[in-house]
């Protein structure tokens, strides 16, 4: 995966909440990860998913903190902060669609490899 953020110039911003910032510290451990990761946010409380992620507390308390929707506003919460894809405060069209396609390409795959 460092292998993969490096060759297309991305910067890895996650938001995590129950796995408690785990993804990113496996990540973190890999050489040469350091040039590939913006931050880690670990958030838990629905204000702090607010503050940090702005996620809105009406979806919070529609859909409980761990569900698909509060999930989804996380991520974009943590792309939305990363100046990496970052164009005049928006994700660029070529971000969002680099973004997609790493999803879909690792879609189908029961783990996701970290090592390169």
């Amino acid at each position: 995966m460092v292998g993969f953020l490096l060759d297309q110039e991305i910067k890895l911003a996650t938001a995590e909440s129950c796995t408690a910032g785990l993804l990113v510290f496996e990540l973190a451990r890999l050489p040469g990860s350091g040039q590939a990761i913006d931050c880690g946010l670990a958030v838990y409380s629905p204000q702090a998913k607010n503050r940090d992620l702005g996620v809105g507390y009406e979806l919070i308390e529609q859909h409980s903190l761990t569900r698909e929707a509060v999930a989804e506003a996380m991520a974009y919460g943590a792309i939305a902060n990363n100046d990496t894809f970052l164009e005049n405060g928006e994700v660029s069209p070529q971000a969002r669609q680099r973004i997609i396609e790493a999803f879909d390409a690792t879609a189908h795959r029961r783990s996701l490899p970290l090592a390169s």
